[in-house]
């Protein structure tokens, strides 16, 4: 399956041996995104329940808190007061780095929580003197099932919303399906499509690497 959040960072050129051995390489850096709510949720119905070791051993406890979380998540959580402090660090610790890189692609999932994650990312790599970066957000990035709630499939944000809630300085909107539907206007892919996905992303993000 396609891991919910990705960050996927691309560089040519980086001299830092923390980052890469080789500076003819190009790297690739899958960056899961930060707590989120519904993390916290899940957590949180768990200790209702007894506990993780209460719950693993009695499946009625197991169902009651996937019943429960199915109840009360939201289709699109932002992050947690932890995850906030999680992709701070993040960006922190990249900002203290000394990147010596051509160029950087930073892509991300429009999901709230992966776009709260990129965006310390992305002031953490221009602080790492990253000066040519690119930032896009690709629909196709999300977990199987999208957005859901309640059962129901959710169309997500449209492009527009998601760049006027998020400071990230995104290159375009063509991985979107138009201006004015949301990124999952195509509700209801089933878990079988992950692997295709994640093989179409990285086909994706190989045909953007620029020629030697």
């Amino acid at each position: 399956a396609l891991c919910p959040i990705l960050a996927a960072l691309r560089s040519w050129g980086c001299t830092a041996p923390a980052i890469a051995d080789s500076p003819l390489m190009p790297l690739l850096q899958l960056v899961r995104h930060a707590e989120s709510a519904n993390n916290a949720l899940y957590n949180e119905i768990i200790s209702e329940c007894g506990g993780a070791a209460a719950v693993a051993s009695d499946p009625s406890l197991q169902r009651r808190v996937d019943e429960e979380e199915a109840r009360r998540r939201s289709s699109d959580p932002p992050l947690s007061a932890r995850g906030l402090e999680q992709a701070a660090r993040v960006g922190e610790h990249l900002a203290g780095e000394n990147l010596d890189c051509a160029s950087t692609l930073l892509v991300c999932s429009p999901m709230r929580r992966a776009l709260l994650t990129a965006a310390p990312i992305a002031r953490g790599l221009k602080g790492a003197g990253v000066a040519n970066l690119r930032v896009e957000c690709h629909a196709q990035y999300f977990e199987a099932g999208g957005c859901h709630e309640g059962g129901r499939a959710l169309p997500g944000r449209t492009f527009q919303q998601i760049c006027g809630d998020h400071p990230l300085d995104f290159d375009a909107a063509e991985c979107f399906p138009s201006p004015d539907r949301g990124w999952y206007s195509a509700a209801g892919a089933p878990e079988s499509d992950a692997q295709p996905r994640a093989e179409r992303m990285c086909l994706w993000i190989t045909e953007r690497l620029p020629a030697r």
